[in-house]
């Protein structure tokens, strides 16, 4: 018994190619364990915190049901992606009552706040989803950071600085000039 973890990356478009899950599917090669669970993060942080669209939810989902594999959604940020998309979370994850917080004996104590913050904190997360926005359109002015304010879903926010070959101290020239 073990894991063996296959990263499968996004398209460009953040959409998964279900043809690049099968790929790292295993089967019947006894050199790896066999394949029983596909994670998905509904939020992808490797694209600026966007949602995956759910049609590739859905695609994934009947992935997993035809080869009888469990389909696992991450929900760290759950709720981010039901407020940004404007699914609402019975369809995200429709089973959830019964799946949350499996077996545990202190299931409860973690479901009411989880439960608290559903129904007093939601809103607040547009207001969230807002500012994170003017705040990437904000960075976008600021010359040599790289942003684009259009991918801002949710309240994460990418941006980058381009490397900078590195230059001579002592005359400011760029090295192999």
């Amino acid at each position: 018994m073990g894991v063996s973890l296959h990263t499968v990356p996004n398209q460009p478009n953040r959409i998964l190619n279900i043809k690049d899950i099968h790929n790292v599917i295993c089967d019947n090669d006894v050199h790896y364990f066999r394949t029983r669970l596909v994670e998905i993060e509904k939020t992808q942080n490797s694209h600026d915190g966007r949602v995956l669209p759910m049609p590739c939810i859905l695609d994934v989902e009947q992935f997993c049901h035809e080869r009888n594999l469990l389909l696992h959604g991450d929900g760290a940020r759950l709720v981010n992606t039901s407020v940004a998309s404007g699914i609402p979370m019975d369809d995200l994850v429709p089973r959830s009552r019964s799946s949350l917080c499996g077996g545990m004996l202190q299931g409860g104590i973690t479901a009411s706040t989880g439960l608290y913050a559903l129904e007093n904190q939601s809103d607040h997360l547009v207001e969230d989803h807002t500012n994170a926005q003017a705040v990437a359109h904000d960075i976008f002015i600021i010359p040599g950071i790289e942003i684009n304010p259009d991918t801002v879903d949710t309240n994460i926010i990418s941006s980058r600085r381009p490397r900078r070959r590195a230059g001579r101290a002592d005359t400011g020239e760029e090295a192999g000039t």
